[in-house]
């Protein structure tokens, strides 16, 4: 009995031990299968990390060929446009040519791009954030902060004053100092200016044809504006204007209009330069006078929107670079009417080939 228990036992150990065997031999292939799929899926990856470095480079190689490419062609756009610009300038071209080759449109040609002066436009932007600012206070106090923005100083120096308070040089002051004489408003009295440019402002000041017995509407109505040049047109066939001091440029000239301040009631302005009595209402104004003080008006009207919340981003659709280009569009005007010639640009030469026969230069 004891030997068969001990055989047993025997048999017992036996197949355990055969067991653990056969337990530690799978287990060991067990830990070599997976070291050797480690080592694959290690290889594999270190494979695709060299292909994927490839193909970056080879990306990166097509993106700087494809920059070599562009600058080429901007650059061959550059090369055509100032061929077309030389050939514009020979013998026999007409002016249309050379006005559809403006260096602004070579630009665009050879980069498709708008620039605009980002100084300009950040001094703007602070502009329009003093305004929003400023809704919240008394309309007199919000008036004063948003004239004293950095872009209406800049406004008021560049564009304002020097269309307002223009004049000319005249052949009685060739000694004198001409750069004291071309300073803005050389020609009239502090008062005179300050109200005149408040006038401006306000949108205060009447205009009339020198015929006519009956007030107009303010400056800032273009509409009122057609219909006078119309009016005066057909009543300059029967007969020239009056010849007379212009109150603004002081110059003795055909005076088609006349002007006055709304706020007066029988009287001109206190220092004002015109050479008519104190008793008259009205002051005579040229017609180049006239359309600088309504340029002028104009854009202070458009500011004074601007301020009071008819005209702000985001409002009737407007959007920021939209009111920036319509105020860039005023300043520009102030200056086309500041030099006199504005109503030249506003005749396209293309469509018009006898422009210049439509010129009439008024003394």
């Amino acid at each position: 009995m004891r030997e068969r228990i001990q055989l047993s036992k025997d048999i017992l150990d036996q197949e355990l031990e055969e067991l653990t065997a056969q337990l530690f031999d799978q287990a060991n292939k067990m830990v070599i299968d997976e070291a050797r799929m480690r080592d694959n899926l290690e290889n594999a990856n270190k494979e695709l990390r060299c292909e994927l470095k490839d193909w970056i480079r080879r990306f990166e190689t097509r993106g700087e060929e494809l920059k070599d490419l562009q600058r080429s062609l901007r650059a061959l756009q550059a090369a055509k446009a100032r061929s077309a610009s030389i050939t514009a300038l020979s013998p026999g071209t007409s002016v249309a040519n050379l006005d559809q080759l403006s260096g602004s449109k070579i630009y665009r040609m050879a980069y498709g791009q708008l620039p605009v002066d980002g100084y300009i436009f950040i001094e703007f932007q602070d502009h329009i954030k003093q305004t929003a600012l400023a809704s919240s206070l008394p309309p007199s106090q919000a008036q004063a902060t948003t004239q004293s923005t950095l872009f209406m100083r800049r406004c008021m120096v560049e564009d304002i004053e020097p269309c307002l308070f223009y004049n000319y040089q005249h052949p009685q002051f060739a000694g004198m100092n001409l750069t004291l004489f071309f300073k803005p408003g050389a020609g009239m009295s502090s008062a005179f200016k300050r109200k005149l440019l408040d006038g401006t402002m306000r949108g205060s000041l009447l205009f009339t044809p020198f015929y006519s017995s009956t007030e107009s509407l303010p400056a800032a109505d273009p509409i009122e504006r057609l219909d006078q040049d119309r009016r005066i047109s057909t009543v300059f066939a029967a007969g020239p204007p009056p010849k007379t001091r212009c109150t603004i440029c002081t110059v003795v000239r055909d005076c088609e209009y006349r002007m006055r301040f709304s706020s007066e009631v029988g009287a001109s302005p206190t220092g004002g330069p015109s050479s008519s009595a104190a008793t008259i209402e009205w002051m005579s104004l040229c017609r180049f006078c006239r359309e600088r003080v309504i340029a002028v008006t104009d854009f202070f009207t458009y500011i004074n929107h601007l301020r009071q919340g008819a005209i702000g981003p985001g409002k009737q659709g407007a959007s920021l670079l939209g009111i920036y280009r319509h105020v860039l569009y005023l300043r520009r005007r102030m200056a086309s009417t500041r030099i006199g010639s504005g109503a030249m640009f506003e005749v396209d030469p293309a469509t018009n080939p006898d422009w210049e026969k439509m010129i009439q230069i008024l003394n």
